[in-house]
């Protein structure tokens, strides 16, 4: 039986190399955010734009539960637009004071500076040209940006010919965490970057991975050279419907200089959270996306593994308080910051996609960029 001086000399081990972890990993040193206490749940994120006017088009379930957020929250939601009139009727008694119309114009005629649209993926370039040509300057697309090569550089096109600004609605590019992450890679504070391994849920390749590949091409700060392999399971039925859902599966994109970023969504043997793991040569990043984040950061340098926990919450919030989290950091990057890259990689994101599923049907790596008018293999979402 240990002694209790014994147990006091162990305890003081462990601290003594606890401390000495805690300072092994430099590169946060500064700008490291505060640590949350053990239960605690971060404030939530608010932006000061609330009275600025906001719109939605499309209001399926996913438009009707961005404008019950905005509304929620405050904003100054001018009004909502669906082309299925049977939609608007049960929206008008739940929200008597908004303007509810199946016309764009109508409501594009109420001048909002911020218009979410909501749409089907597919006709979202269609409204995106719509809201631009009627004067709309700020657009928050949901993802994908659109369903096929040509949509997703008209949307580009578009947006560069009206002076448009167009954020697809992918929080995760707009989290401080994963904002440290890419600065980290930047300043090569790791070494140079390897790789980045994505992780998530099967739900779809082309559905999940328009959230997630953005942001390793985000921080990566580069567009894909190629789709180098992938591999895709059998479609899966979608209810009794006739309809197919997008495969899952596993695909690998060389960014150039032996950087490669892969997407894996791969039902077995997966039970986690999304996982994000950036690997440099000096060390690596790795986010779990369960409770509060977690960072596990690996010094190559001295073989020593630190693990933290991030205030902020952005990255775990579920259900509505994950839509209002992402809404807010969206729209204040609209309004007041920089979107830099945003669409640029909701492009490639659209286009790496589609490369994976070509190479997956011919079994060799595909070139990019793809010929403006490739065909979608299969399903998109």
């Amino acid at each position: 039986m240990s002694t209790p001086s014994a147990v006091r000399a162990r305890i003081r081990a462990q601290l003594a190399r606890s401390a000495t972890l805690r300072r092994v990993v430099s590169w946060a040193r500064g700008q490291q955010p505060a640590r949350m206490a053990k239960g605690t749940v971060a404030p939530p994120h608010r932006t000061v734009h609330l009275d600025y006017p906001v719109a939605v088009v499309g209001l399926g379930r996913q438009g009707q539960s961005i404008l019950a957020a905005l509304a929620g929250m405050g904003y100054a939601v001018v009004g909502g637009c669906d082309i299925d009139v049977s939609r608007l009727a049960p929206l008008r008694t739940a929200h008597p004071n908004l303007f509810l119309t199946e016309s764009l114009d109508a409501l594009v005629a109420r001048a909002p500076g911020v218009v979410v649209v909501a749409t089907l993926a597919d006709v979202r370039a269609d409204v995106i040209e719509q809201l631009a040509r009627g004067g709309v300057r700020r657009i928050l697309s949901e993802k994908p940006i659109a369903t096929t090569v040509a949509d997703a550089r008209r949307v580009m096109t578009i947006a560069r010919a009206h002076g448009v600004r167009v954020v697809m609605h992918t929080p995760r590019s707009h989290v401080p965490e994963y904002r440290q992450v890419g600065e980290l890679v930047r300043r090569g504070t790791l070494g140079a970057l390897q790789r980045i391994d994505l992780r998530f849920k099967s739900s779809g390749f082309g559905n999940i991975g328009s959230h997630f590949l953005p942001l390793a091409f985000d921080l990566a700060g580069r567009a894909p050279a190629s789709a180098a392999r992938a591999w895709f399971d059998q479609r899966r039925a979608i209810s009794r419907t006739a309809v197919f859902a997008d495969r899952n599966g596993y695909a690998e994109f060389a960014l150039g200089d032996g950087v490669v970023v892969s997407a894996d969504n791969r039902e077995v043997p997966f039970k986690g959270p999304a996982t994000v793991t950036v690997t440099c040569a000096g060390g690596q990043v790795v986010c779990r996306e369960s409770g509060v984040p977690t960072w596990t950061v690996f010094d190559a340098s001295t073989n020593a593994t630190e693990e933290r926990r991030f205030a902020g919450g952005a990255i775990t919030a579920r259900g509505e308080a994950a839509v209002r989290l992402s809404l807010d950091r969206c729209i204040e990057t609209l309004i007041e910051g920089e979107s830099g890259h945003d669409l640029e990689w909701a492009v490639a994101a659209v286009e790496a996609i589609v490369a994976a599923q070509l190479a997956f049907t011919t079994d060799q790596p595909v070139s990019l960029p793809l010929p403006v008018d490739v065909a979608t293999p299969f399903a998109f979402t």
